[in-house]
């Protein structure tokens, strides 16, 4: 296989990576708000059920 071609895969592999990168950290921040909003949902939950 010629350096070229090596470069251009590695180069193509390299740019899908990034795109799971972004994709996986767009996840990660969805889930973040997701337990926030949770956390908060089930504080307000308790403390009605307190009164």
């Amino acid at each position: 296989m010629p350096e070229r071609d090596v470069e251009l895969e590695l180069r193509e592999r390299i740019m899908k990576l990034e795109l799971k990168v972004e994709e996986l950290s767009k996840r990660m921040d969805n889930m973040a708000n997701y337990m926030k909003q949770l956390y908060t949902y089930l504080q307000q939950s308790q403390e009605k059920s307190l009164l």
